[in-house]
């Protein structure tokens, strides 16, 4: 299934290659996201979906604080997907 078959152009996740050491995950996972989505609205990219990427390059208390506060990514307004696994 490509993204246009399910009514989006673009999932757009917060990764890094390797674990890091966030002073405020929150904070700067909504900066770091608002960032590729300026890029992509600059490409003409409207219709976007966006995933705080849990698991990936960050730890169980780091996760668990942004699961916390998961409700703070509805100030980008776009769609949220979370995608958790037993990692």
């Amino acid at each position: 299934t490509t993204n246009q078959a399910v009514g989006f152009d673009s999932l757009q996740d917060h990764f890094k290659t390797q674990k890091t050491d966030y002073h405020n995950v929150v904070v700067e996972v909504i900066q770091e996201l608002q960032a590729k989505i300026y890029e992509l609205n600059q490409l003409g990219v409207k219709d976007i979906i966006i995933d705080a990427g849990f698991g990936f390059s960050k730890g169980l208390e780091t996760n668990y604080e942004l699961l916390k506060n998961y409700e703070a990514l509805q100030v980008l307004e776009l769609p949220i997907l979370a995608g958790l696994s037993r990692k």
